[in-house]
Parts: C-alpha cells; structure tokens; sequence
C-alpha cells in the first residue's frame, strides 16, 4: 500500500493536472483508494495542495482486538442514545 500511496497515486494525479491544464482535482476513494490517499497525503503533504476536495468511501479500518463484550456494549449505548 506504501508505494500505491507514495508513488502509484502521485503519478496518477499529476497525469491528470498535467492532462487537462488544471491545478488542483476532485479525488473519490473507495476502500483501497481511501487508504491509499491518506498514505500520500501524509507522507507528500506537498499533494494536499493539489486535491481541492477528497471523498472517501468505504474507508478501511480494523479494531483489533475485537470483542462481543465490546460490540454488545457499544450496540446498547447506541439504543439507549437513540432512545
């Protein structure tokens, strides 16, 4: 994912600028491509400048451990929030 993110993703990106003359774009992440963008976006901060608006989709996550006790807790806090 480091070099989807560091390398893949910037060459992308500057394709498209350097294609349609713009400088800045619209980028929409779905699962992978979430990833993938915060990677680039923390490690060439300079990319930040390029990405007028980001959208993420979908966002990869992982909780580790996870537990029932923890989902029934969390599951009975949102019932009795919603209440």
């Amino acid at each position: 994912l480091t070099d989807l993110g560091t390398k893949d993703l910037p060459t992308m990106i500057d394709f498209v600028l350097a294609k349609t003359g713009q400088q800045r774009l619209a980028f929409v992440g779905h699962s992978c491509g979430t990833t993938i963008s915060y990677i680039l976006l923390s490690e060439l901060p300079e990319y930040n400048e390029k990405i007028n608006v980001m959208v993420s989709l979908a966002p990869v996550a992982l909780w580790n451990p996870l537990n029932t006790f923890f989902l029934t807790m969390m599951a009975n806090a949102a019932v009795d929030f919603f209440r």
